[in-house]
Order: structure tokens, then C-alpha cells, then sequence
């Protein structure tokens, strides 16, 4: 008798255990979801400067170092963007190996 009573303190634990791991993963992907929503947002509010910043650049000589060291970082930062983009857009996790490989 004693042994069932065990079986099934046992078997309430293991439920109990199972429904907290549950809302934890429900917690966890609601956050995850809230955080790829601000990347997203953020990355679209970026990409008009981004833009701009681009048309620009590309009116200016790449003679000096400056210019050129303007040039490369603009390139950068729109492969930055595109990354995260393309990143989210096939709902994978984002994370810095994904981004400037």
C-alpha cells in the first residue's frame, strides 16, 4: 500500500513538473517572439538611414582614407541589416555568427 502511495506522489510530482516546464517554455518563446519583434521593427526604422547614408557615400570620391574607410563601413552596416533580415525571415535563431559572416 505504501508503495503506491509512493507511485503516486511520484507520478503528482512528475505531473507538476511537466506543466511548470511547459509555461516556463510558453514564457520563454512569448519573450523570444517580443525580442525578434524589436529586432524587426528596429531593423526596418534603420534601413531608410541606412539608405540615405548609402546614396550619399556613393557621391563621394574614394580617393582619401576617409572617404574609403566611409565606404567600407557603410557596406557593412547594410550587410548588417540584411543579415538580421534574411536571419528572421527564415525563423532562425539570431545570434552574432549569423550576422557579418
Amino acid at each position: 500500500m505504501e508503495l503506491v502511495q509512493q507511485g503516486k506522489a511520484l507520478q503528482s510530482a512528475q505531473d507538476h513538473l511537466e506543466n511548470e516546464v511547459k509555461l516556463r517554455e510558453a514564457t520563454l518563446e512569448k519573450q523570444q517572439n517580443s525580442i525578434e519583434a524589436f529586432i524587426r521593427i528596429n531593423t526596418q526604422v534603420l534601413q531608410e538611414p541606412v539608405l540615405e547614408l548609402s546614396k550619399a557615400v556613393q557621391e563621394l570620391p574614394t580617393s582619401g582614407q576617409l572617404e574609403t574607410m566611409m565606404h567600407i563601413s557603410q557596406q557593412e552596416l547594410s550587410q548588417v541589416l540584411k543579415d538580421i533580415t534574411q536571419t528572421l525571415e527564415e525563423n532562425q535563431h539570431l545570434d552574432r555568427s549569423k550576422i557579418r559572416r
